[in-house]
């Protein structure tokens, strides 16, 4: 989702039109990202539905989609309206407290399902929930050093890179 975005953001500023193709993909992205999260907090011990997801899961990714819509908006605008890095980094902490509280949420989720299915010996399932861990970890990884990338980037101070 962050290198759909990056390279949306990018077209857009050096082209001047909204790649839709590149759009599309980025709002995909971004939904699949939330139902993976959803799905992993679903799949908690004791936990089954949508609707069996606490109120304190679905106002923590409430929450998590309005500071990422505020943080996407920003940088939507970062280029053309010269916004500092200040302004930029004070919508980011947000969105990268929520994204870690989510993480450590979905990783503890993960963790007490993996502990249920070796007590169960459930030895497909058990594989099947230590390799979504993995992925998962990969994931939140890359998505983290994208992000980083995103609002470090050193060609917004150089109007000569922009085509």
């Amino acid at each position: 989702e962050s290198v759909a975005g990056w390279a949306m953001l990018e077209k857009w500023n050096s082209g001047g039109s909204l790649p839709s193709v590149l759009f599309l993909v980025t709002t995909l992205a971004f939904t699949w990202k939330f139902v993976a999260i959803v799905e992993m907090l679903i799949v908690s011990p004791g936990k089954g539905t949508f609707e069996d997801v606490s109120l304190k899961g679905h106002v923590a990714l409430l929450s998590f989609m309005m500071v990422v819509f505020n943080y996407k908006v920003v940088m939507a605008f970062r280029h053309c309206h010269n916004i500092q890095m200040t302004q930029v980094c004070l919508n980011a902490i947000p969105v990268a407290l929520m994204f870690a509280i989510l993480i450590v949420w979905t990783y503890s989720t993960l963790g007490s399902s993996i502990e249920m299915l070796e007590e169960q010996k459930d030895q497909k399932k058990l594989a099947m929930y230590q390799k979504l861990r993995i992925v998962a970890g990969i994931g939140a990884l890359g998505a983290g050093l994208c992000g980083a990338l995103q609002i470090l980037d050193p060609t917004v101070a150089d109007n000569k890179l922009w085509g």
